[in-house]
């Protein structure tokens, strides 16, 4: 179905889009858009009539489908296509917390060598890194055991 052949009712549910979800009357199979948390709260097995739609217009089994089926078919694929931009909108966040968590890391562990200047062949200096542990053991090499015993 191309946008330009959409429904009023239509864009109206695309923009901004609806979080509402679709269920259809038990009693006349029509189609009705309730509020997201009525059909979370459905059971498969449930049975569902327009009488329980919250929505004034559409609480009667007299009343038309709000939109075609193929309309319904448009906004379920564009709530498809909004939850996994969000998804991935997520997992991009979480993979940029990761990064700046290792570069914060390799940071701290750069902050922990240190420069030891020495005076080698003559006149020429050097610089030697030298890595220290920030990890404490009562056995590092001080000479003396710093444990209770």
């Amino acid at each position: 179905m191309a946008p330009s052949t959409y429904s009023d009712a239509l864009r109206a549910l695309l923009s901004p889009l609806t979080s509402d979800q679709w269920v259809q009357c038990d009693s006349c199979e029509i189609w009705r858009r309730v509020p997201k948390r009525i059909a979370d709260a459905l059971g498969d097995d449930e049975q569902w009539f327009c009488n329980l739609n919250p929505y004034d217009y559409f609480n009667r089994c007299d009343a038309p489908q709000e939109i075609e089926d193929d309309e319904i078919d448009v906004v379920l694929q564009a709530q498809a296509a909004a939850e996994e931009y969000k998804l991935a909108a997520v997992e991009r966040a979480a993979a940029e917390k990761a990064e700046k968590a290792a570069a914060a890391a390799a940071a701290a562990a750069r902050e922990h060598v240190s420069y030891n200047m020495s005076v080698t062949d003559g006149n020429q200096t050097r610089r030697q890194f030298q890595a220290r542990s920030i990890h404490w053991s009562p056995y590092d090499r001080v000479g003396v055991v710093n444990a209770d015993p």
